[in-house]
């Protein structure tokens, strides 16, 4: 399966192969050094991890994402001050 069938079946809510699953979530990592902000792709990995059972890295990517979601209010609610 390849890496971009893999998101479209994780965006669809489907279930995809540990192999697969693997091989995104690597993808992904390696994404991520570059854009460690990237919501879509926290989000991708989050899924991922839930499916490979990695509940330890799965929350801390769950707390990294909620500090970026909350960096965001912030940002976006002194725009409108």
């Amino acid at each position: 399966m390849s890496a971009m069938s893999t998101a479209e079946s994780l965006a669809n809510g489907e279930a995809v192969s540990m192999d697969g699953a693997v091989d995104e979530l690597g993808d992904i990592l390696a994404q991520l050094e570059q854009d460690p902000e990237n919501v879509p792709l926290i989000r991708r990995q989050i899924r991922l991890m839930d499916q490979l059972g990695m509940t330890a890295e799965l929350q801390d990517s769950v707390l990294r994402l909620s500090s970026l979601v909350m960096i965001g209010e912030g940002e976006s609610t002194e725009r409108w001050r």
